[in-house]
């Protein structure tokens, strides 16, 4: 069904050298696709469920402004009749441009510090970058109690009991943050999702050299982006719920070489890896078609138990990441 939908939107990219697009093939289950329009390759990029004009104008000209920089990221391109991206069967779609390689998750042992350093150069530039406005879809965590669907989340989760479980890591986190003074941080473009499956490698041994899929990025405090790369790159097994306190370490240790994280900043990691787990089931739910009723949902509850280990772990993943600050320090 998408493959099709995926073909049609081939079919109305503009095509100036008149030798037509190959069939786009798509990145195994993600929602893009690669095509061949002449000379050029391009990535085709479904947007979210609730991706509207206003939201991918968001991205695209933030990420517009990010090419500019030439710091290696995708970029949109004016392919579909000098715009960027167009709604197909209710849906919006994206042309951007192709950054050739593979994801670090496709290696056995993947370069954590690699990774985390990477991320930390994006950062540098994305502080030259002033945004002002905040991308129309963005689910802040400050803002999640609002922005989340309770009618349909009990459903979604199963029963009253577990429902209590997600207000009790709603209510804790809520309390970290305001601990934190999460409003008055630093906000600037977070990539929203930098986890090792959108940080792009080549060569051999790996070099990271590029980001891609920019469809969470949003404006929060830059720390919320380290979190929310390894609420994903920190499981060896994508479809484990133990966090590997080496994983973080080596992340933690790679940004800080390259951009120091303060103490209290590098401490409320784990805080707001729950948070990210917190927000990942808001989303989830607000995803819900509408009218949505019946059995739980796998994907919901599967979060909830792996924000509910973060929880739990909290204060161990605080000492691993002021090691890995100390480890820095001394190899300094």
């Amino acid at each position: 069904m998408l493959d099709e939908q995926a073909g049609r939107v081939a079919g109305l990219l503009t095509d100036p050298g008149g030798a037509g697009c190959e069939v786009p093939h798509r990145f195994g289950s993600t929602d893009a696709w690669l095509v061949q329009r002449g000379s050029e390759r391009l990535v085709l990029k479904l947007g979210r469920s609730e991706q509207d004009a206003a939201d991918v104008t968001w991205e695209h000209d933030y990420l517009a402004r990010l090419a500019g920089t030439g710091f290696p990221a995708s970029a949109p391109v004016p392919a579909f009749d000098g715009r960027s991206w167009v709604r197909s069967d209710g849906r919006v779609w994206a042309a951007l441009t192709y950054v050739p390689g593979r994801p670090l998750v496709s290696g056995h042992d993947p370069d954590m510090a690699a990774a985390g350093g990477f991320l930390a150069r994006y950062h540098q530039v994305a502080r030259t970058l002033p945004v002002t406005e905040q991308r129309p879809t963005a689910a802040e965590l400050l803002h999640l109690r609002a922005a989340t669907r309770w009618d349909y989340l009990r459903t979604a989760l199963g029963d009253a009991g577990t429902l209590g479980r997600f207000t009790v890591m709603l209510e804790s986190l809520e309390a970290g943050l305001n601990t934190l003074k999460y409003a008055e941080l630093e906000h600037l473009v977070i990539h929203g999702d930098a986890t090792n499956d959108n940080v792009i490698v080549d060569g051999t041994p790996p070099r990271v050299v590029g980001l891609i899929d920019f469809g969470s990025a949003h404006l929060a405090p830059w720390i919320c982006d380290l979190a929310a790369a390894l609420w994903r790159s920190g499981r060896p097994d994508p479809n484990g719920v133990a966090y590997d306190p080496e994983r973080l370490r080596q992340f933690v240790v790679g940004y800080h070489r390259v951009s120091p994280i303060p103490s209290a900043l590098a401490c409320a990691i784990p805080l707001l890896m729950v948070g990210r787990g917190v927000q990942l089931i808001s989303r989830r739910v607000r995803r819900l078609p509408q009218g949505s009723a019946g059995m739980p949902v796998p994907a919901v509850l599967d979060a909830l138990v792996r924000t509910e280990w973060l929880h739990a772990h909290r204060a161990d993943l605080v000492e691993v990441i002021a090691d890995a600050r100390g480890e820095d320090a001394v190899a300094r």
